[in-house]
């Protein structure tokens, strides 16, 4: 792809005209007034999250037989893998706030596995994901909501796509479950595509003359990295690609 000049339309700066994306670079107005545009409302409830999964939910499961969840679990992932479709096709501004929603309700899939007592699924990586992908979407959404991001939006939301379907075919059972076909290389496609984004990062940043924001891009990029070493020591550590016991456990 040829990277021209960013022109400039309606205020904003555009970097890639010919990919068709509608993110401006520099500010989404509407953020003003919006829920989570106040980075204390981000931490607050990041700190829930942490507080319910390592102390509350714990203490309330101690003497209480596991809860089964499987109609509000199937529902859930096909209202989100709906949600992540509309995400791949459609990353203009607003699609980007719905982006970085979608990260804030994924944190609900740890509480459903601490109700459910399956704590060996709740794993620092399985943690570390969703406290990363938060984070991580608020800040560019926030600071630097340009289209260079888009491309992280679209690649995870079509992961998730296949990462959702799996978690709710699993829960039909065996008999439906073999018709996914993907669910085996779940494991194998976080670990590309995380890889393909953070070295779609480092080449637009050096060789474009759109570069990203540097405090962003290093916050983002360093992330990242870290993310794709603890996964690729996840896979090692439980296999090649092809276990599929803990699809659910790192499932964006």
């Amino acid at each position: 792809m040829h990277i021209t000049e960013p022109f400039t339309f309606l205020n904003a700066k555009w970097c890639f005209p010919c990919m068709g994306v509608v993110l401006p670079q520099g500010r989404l107005e509407f953020l003003h007034d919006a829920t989570f545009s106040d980075p204390n409302e981000v931490l607050f409830v990041m700190a829930m999250y942490l507080v319910f999964l390592i102390k509350v939910f714990p203490k309330f499961m101690e003497k209480r037989t596991a809860y089964s969840l499987k109609i509000f679990v199937f529902l859930l992932n096909i209202f989100k893998a709906c949600n992540s479709s509309i995400l791949v096709w459609r990353p203009i501004g607003f699609f980007y706030y719905k982006f970085m929603a979608t990260k804030v309700l994924d944190l609900a899939d740890s509480w459903i596995l601490a109700l459910q007592k399956r704590t060996d699924s709740v794993t620092f990586l399985h943690v570390y994901n969703r406290v990363f992908l938060v984070l991580v979407s608020w800040t560019c959404m926030k600071y630097d909501p340009s289209d260079h991001w888009a491309l992280f939006a679209m690649l995870n939301s079509a992961v998730q796509v296949l990462g959702y379907v799996a978690t709710a075919a699993a829960v039909l059972g065996p008999r439906v479950a073999k018709y996914v076909v993907w669910k085996d290389n779940m494991l194998l496609l976080q670990t590309i595509h995380y890889m393909v984004i953070f070295v779609h990062m480092l080449l637009h940043s050096c060789f474009t003359n759109c570069p990203m924001d540097t405090v962003v891009l290093s916050v983002c990029g360093l992330n990242a990295a870290a993310f794709v070493v603890l996964l690729l020591c996840f896979v090692y550590s439980r296999g090649l690609p092809g276990q599929t016991n803990n699809i659910n456990s790192i499932n964006q």
